[in-house]
């Protein structure tokens, strides 16, 4: 993504590449309704900005970095001296970076009032209605090329504000039935009404196959393959605190897409069979399960599909879950998370 926008307080504000390679970027206020351009400012060098977000007079604007701060690159070698070591942490920058700006005074020159960083590569980055900003990245975990000779690799890094530091044990959550466990999972919480201070947390287990933001927190789909089949696994953060982590049950089959916020707290997860004999014609059962907040689940719905045939999409402006099949479209309803309605 080379460009991103946001609106906000009357203003239209943009971020977009300048320069003649294109690695420069500039983020231009404009007037909202009329395009007229009120003043930009140059960002922050060795980033590819990814999303701009706004929540009343403050702005968010999140990218990937080309490559590694200095201070980050001095952080301390398992080996004496690097002894044996080459750093070859550069070719495998996975660290993203999050500026807050202020409209507050000269809306023309948004000013810098704080910076986050943290380990992985962006994975999404948004605002809760009440003002949270939650932001997920992936950090690999990689082995041998020297790499794997520092305690960054093996350990997330943030940075507090003041100095890049490792993540406490405390704030790491490791997933005991992870297969390989070879990805952690980092996820940051600042509240944008108050002072900027982040908290970060870790799950460190396989990659999830789906992330969501929602007003609930960060819900991640962990697959988990065992020999009698898939099966999947929701986890979330929550949003008033992100150290809070609840897990559900075992749901049967594998996550299809990611998990959908509905309303009230409540979510869903459609898992896809696997493994399963066909209810005749080739066609399997697919499963909805609604999560309760506390991730229990509290109803369940079978829906034909067909692997050649269907598909599936959530609208999320309508609480609907949308399947198509080769005999047509079947519409389940919830809007009212306890009492689902399939037409």
């Amino acid at each position: 993504m080379s460009s991103a926008c946001a609106a906000g307080n009357d203003y239209r504000l943009e971020i977009y590449p300048d320069g003649e390679d294109g690695r420069d970027y500039v983020l231009s206020v404009y007037l909202d309704g009329t395009g007229q351009q009120l003043g930009s400012v140059p960002l922050e060098e060795q980033v590819e900005y990814q999303r701009l977000l706004s929540y009343g007079s403050t702005l968010v604007a999140v990218g990937n970095l080309t490559s590694y701060p200095e201070e980050y690159l001095k952080l301390n070698s398992t080996l004496p001296n690097g002894a044996g070591s080459v750093d070859n942490r550069d070719n495998y920058t996975e660290m993203s970076v999050l500026n807050i700006y202020t409209l507050d005074g000269d809306a023309s020159q948004p000013q810098l009032v704080a910076s986050h960083y943290q380990a992985g590569t962006l994975v999404d980055a948004g605002v809760t209605g009440s003002g949270v900003l939650m932001t997920v990245t992936d950090k690999d975990l990689y082995e041998g090329e020297g790499v794997a000779d520092y305690l960054t690799e093996s350990i997330p890094v943030v940075y507090d504000g003041s100095s890049f530091q490792y993540l406490p044990s405390g704030s790491i959550f490791i997933d005991g039935e992870a297969s390989v466990r070879d990805c952690y999972t980092v996820i940051s919480r600042c509240d944008l009404t108050g002072p900027a201070a982040f908290t970060t947390v870790a799950y460190l287990g396989d990659t999830p196959e789906g992330v969501t933001l929602s007003d609930s927190g960060v819900y991640l789909a962990q697959v988990l393959e065992e020999i009698e089949g898939s099966f999947t696994r929701v986890l979330r953060f929550a949003a008033d605190n992100i150290r809070s982590l609840l897990r559900s049950d075992r749901l049967e089959g594998r996550i299809y897409d990611r998990v959908y916020s509905l309303a009230g707290g409540y979510s869903l997860a459609v898992t896809l069979p696997d493994g399963q004999e066909d209810t005749g014609g080739g066609i399997l059962l697919a499963e909805a399960t609604v999560l309760d907040p506390g991730l229990a689940a509290v109803s369940r719905i079978q829906l034909d599909w067909d692997p050649e045939w269907s598909s599936l999409y959530w609208d999320a402006g309508q609480s609907c879950l949308v399947v198509q099949t080769s005999d047509g479209t079947v519409t389940v309803d919830l809007s009212d998370p306890l009492a689902p309605v399939t037409r």
